[in-house]
């Protein structure tokens, strides 16, 4: 950061070019004008963007099928949600700023903008094969379908509007929020939908944590607005690196677990033999860069058993082993509090830490579908139908980077 401050420190108007000479009898050379300087810097511009995202979260619904529509609320419920809400966001390159060290800022806003490699490129989440990036994760069939298989975050950048935004970013800070106009605006987050059964979700947890030749990450990657992963060897004529194994971006690898027996009321899990209590809430995770280089410092990722919510049915609460209240957030929230709003939205959830659960605020389809033999008596065993319908308790567990 020190590097941006300095540079946008050194930032000068360009002199100009062309200098006439003095004396009758010469002929004045033709001067470059402004525009050609600013065509040819954009061609031998770096890729510019480097983004971090800094929470993650997995709600373990089974019963909702995507196959049938999205006939659910997309905001409250999903199967994984990852954002830029703290210390992540989008900022510019280090080597973008020392490129353009001797142009103003509307000027590298402008080079910016005009630059190939740099425009018409959208941050995905997505799951992606460890061993080839551009091949995604799908929930159904060969085509990947936007806002399940993929998510496009933010929103396109290269425009010029993008472009002045991110020059004239304060040094030191991220973006992760852009107006549109909408009091949603555009945010820096995108959601993954897989939850049509049990053992679709639980396809994809072994996707995740699955070995090298067999699994994936949560990926985030710059593409052209389709799936394909931006790599170095789409911007450079001279680069031999993989376009599979080296592409711009973050992956991110979940490691699943037990509920924490604390915050479940009995303090026990069922443990028989048969229809194993599902390994359901997130319990650790790492972060690589997917161009090979490393990341320095290594980040740092906590996911704290207090963040693992017992997700109650609206229509169930007071039931046996439910133990939730419907409460409205403290004028002062904790900071655990803090950080689940981030994921699971204010309008959305009723949260009670106390309890470790939370009770949906919209009516509609749920977490459990036609399911309505819930076992939150968590001691007592669970198990999915024919049809892949759970009658297990499911959660909503997060993750935080702390770097």
């Amino acid at each position: 950061m020190i590097l941006k401050r300095a540079m946008r420190a050194m930032a000068a108007p360009i002199l100009g070019l062309g200098v006439a000479a003095v004396g009758s009898g010469c002929t004045s050379p033709v001067q470059t004008s402004q525009e050609s300087v600013i065509e040819k810097t954009a061609k031998t511009l770096p890729f510019a963007y480097d983004a971090v995202l800094d929470q993650f979260t997995h709600m373990s619904c089974t019963n909702m099928p995507v196959s049938t529509g999205t006939s659910f609320s997309t905001s409250a419920y999903f199967t994984y949600r990852m954002g830029a809400y703290n210390q992540g966001g989008l900022t510019l390159t280090d080597s973008f700023y020392t490129t353009l060290r001797k142009f103003k800022f509307d000027q590298q806003a402008e080079i910016l903008s005009a630059s190939d490699i740099n425009t018409n490129t959208v941050l995905q989440l997505s799951m992606r094969e460890r061993l080839n990036y551009q091949n995604l994760y799908l929930r159904t069939g060969s085509n990947p379908t936007a806002n399940q298989d993929y998510w496009n975050m933010l929103t396109t950048l290269g425009s010029a509007e993008t472009a002045q935004t991110l020059v004239n970013n304060p040094a030191g800070s991220r973006v992760k929020f852009l107006r549109n106009g909408n009091p949603g605006g555009y945010r820096l987050e995108g959601s993954l939908y897989f939850s049509d059964n049990a053992t679709m979700v639980q396809a994809t947890r072994a996707f995740l944590s699955g070995g090298a030749s067999t699994s994936g990450l949560i990926t985030m990657t710059f593409s052209n607005g389709a799936t394909q992963a931006r790599s170095p060897a789409d911007v450079s004529e001279t680069s031999t690196v993989n376009k599979s194994r080296v592409v711009y971006g973050r992956g991110y690898a979940p490691s699943f677990g037990l509920p924490n027996l604390s915050t479940v009321p009995g303090g026990n899990l069922y443990s028989g033999t048969t229809n194993p209590y599902p390994a359901n809430v997130v319990t650790a995770m790492t972060e690589t860069s997917l161009d090979g280089t490393q990341l320095n410092p290594s980040p740092d990722w906590a996911c704290p058993a207090t963040l693992q919510l017992r997700i109650i049915r609206a229509a169930d609460v007071g039931k046996a082993g439910t133990r939730c209240d419907r409460k409205s957030d403290p004028a002062n929230p904790s900071v655990e509090l803090k950080l689940l709003r981030n994921t699971l939205k204010v309008e959305d959830w009723y949260i009670d830490l106390a309890n470790n659960c939370m009770i949906p605020k919209r009516s509609g389809p749920d977490c459990y579908g036609a399911r309505q033999d819930i076992v939150y008596t968590m001691g007592d065993a669970c198990s999915a139908d024919s049809a892949g319908q759970s009658n297990c308790v499911q959660y909503a567990s997060t993750c935080y980077r702390r770097n």
